[in-house]
C-alpha cells in the first residue's frame, strides 16, 4: 500500500527535504512514478488510481505521471488495457452503487443517481425517435407533464 503523510505546518512544499520516492501533490506525499516503468507497470498503475479515484480520469493520469494522450493512446491501440479500463469502470460503478445503497434510506442519492445515469448505460434515460427519412421531426412537449415533473423535483429537493 502507497505511504501517505500530511505535510506537517512548516514543510515546504518541495522535493528539497523529502525522500526521492516522495513528491507533493494537494498537501499530500505521494508515491513517485519513476520514468523507468514498462508500459504493463504504468498502465496498472493508472489503473489502481482510477478507481481509488472514482473515475476521475485526469487526476489519475497526473498521480501516475503520464500524459492524457497516452492514456487515449492506451485505449486506441491496445485491447487489453481496454478490456481492463473497461474492467475498472465496472468497478468504480459498483462502488458508487455500493454508496446509493447505503444512503437509500438515509439521504438523497439524487448525486449517485446523477453518476450512474452518465457513466452506465443501464441508468441512462433513452428515448425512440421515428419519423420519415424525408420529413423533418417535430417534437411536442405535454406541458402539464413538464410542470408536474418540475413540481415533484422542487417539492423532493424542499424536503431535504
Amino acid at each position: 500500500m502507497k505511504q501517505k503523510r500530511q505535510l506537517q505546518q512548516g514543510d515546504k512544499k518541495t522535493t528539497n527535504n523529502l525522500q526521492p520516492s516522495e513528491i507533493t501533490t494537494d498537501n499530500i506525499l505521494v508515491k513517485e512514478y519513476g520514468p523507468n516503468r514498462n508500459t504493463d507497470t504504468k498502465q496498472k498503475d493508472f489503473l489502481d488510481q482510477y478507481v481509488n479515484n472514482r473515475g476521475l480520469i485526469y487526476k489519475s493520469c497526473k498521480q501516475t505521471a503520464i500524459r492524457y494522450s497516452t492514456f487515449r493512446a492506451w485505449l486506441r491501440d491496445s485491447d487489453s488495457f481496454k478490456l481492463k479500463f473497461d474492467e475498472a469502470q465496472q468497478r468504480v460503478n459498483e462502488q458508487v452503487e455500493e454508496s446509493l445503497m447505503r444512503k437509500f434510506n438515509s439521504t438523497s442519492p439524487m448525486a449517485e443517481m446523477f453518476y450512474l445515469k452518465a457513466r452506465d448505460r443501464r441508468y441512462a434515460l433513452s428515448m425512440s425517435v421515428e419519423g420519415q427519412p424525408d420529413k423533418p421531426i417535430k417534437i411536442v412537449h405535454d406541458r402539464s407533464f413538464l410542470q408536474e415533473i418540475s413540481r415533484k423535483i422542487v417539492d423532493k429537493l424542499k424536503s431535504e
